[in-house]
């Protein structure tokens, strides 16, 4: 990760949290926080937690890649498994 110049991103935007009334001291929260490549940081933007997980199934269905290089939903799956709980993205 190191190697492809990775960002702490907000899992829950710091944007996306301020627009819709959270404050500072609820959106800087070490829970809130996910090490990622900065490309995907950056597309990724403000969107919702949900938005994102869409594009991500949108891919995996269309082989299109918006966001990273998965691109089926068994690899998808495995993602999830291994960095969170797969029932808390509805896959």
């Amino acid at each position: 990760m190191i190697e492809h110049r990775g960002d702490i991103h907000h899992i829950f935007p710091r944007q996306y949290l301020k627009e819709n009334g959270f404050s500072q001291s609820q959106y800087n929260q070490g829970a809130n926080y996910v090490y990622v490549q900065q490309e995907i940081n950056i597309k990724v933007g403000k969107r919702s937690p949900a938005d994102s997980i869409g594009q991500i199934r949108e891919q995996c269905q269309s082989g299109k890649l918006a966001f990273g290089g998965i691109d089926t939903l068994p690899d998808f799956e495995a993602n999830l498994e291994a960095n969170c709980n797969k029932s808390c993205c509805k896959v």
